[in-house]
């Protein structure tokens, strides 16, 4: 592993995976607030329309208060992701791309989106939470009798269990 971080001639392609890796790791804090994000929306089109989300199968603690911790904590991380490029003697333009490309690329790829298929923001309170409703619920009263996929219960007792 330390190998890895040795700068021979040959570090070239390893170099360019650690900035790759920064793309993607980028990527994925992005991810994770547009998935805040869109949770915050869904919290007020149901608080809009009336919805009790204690009536859902799942709930989370905390909501919406963890959300916007979430995303304000997530959206400074992905802003000082790439310090160590400002440290004196540090900087590296290729580097400063690598940490910051995604957060310049993700809102193109989100105005793009909107201005060729011409989609709009929806209400809160026009959104439709019920269009899917039927089909789920379906689903939900065949899988009633299943047994649970996993169940740490039973994993721990397997474990633990003498041969």
């Amino acid at each position: 592993m330390v190998r890895a971080l040795n700068p021979t001639p040959d570090s070239a392609p390893r170099l360019t995976q650690f900035r790759l890796i920064n793309l993607v790791t980028a990527g994925g804090l992005i991810n994770y607030i547009v998935m805040t994000t869109t949770f915050i929306f869904f919290y007020n089109a149901c608080k809009a329309q009336g919805l009790d989300r204690r009536s859902l199968p799942y709930t989370g603690w905390f909501q919406p208060y963890s959300a916007y911790i979430a995303v304000t904590f997530l959206s400074i991380v992905v802003c000082c992701y790439g310090y160590s490029v400002y440290r004196p003697g540090g900087w590296d333009t290729g580097t400063w791309f690598s940490f910051y490309t995604m957060l310049v690329i993700a809102p193109i790829n989100f105005l793009v989106w909107k201005l060729v298929k011409k989609t709009k923001f929806v209400k809160a309170a026009e959104c439709d939470l019920q269009w899917e409703l039927p089909a789920i619920q379906r689903h939900e009263d065949d899988c009633e009798g299943d047994a649970p996929m996993f169940s740490l219960r039973e994993t721990v007792r397997k474990l633990t269990r003498r041969r």
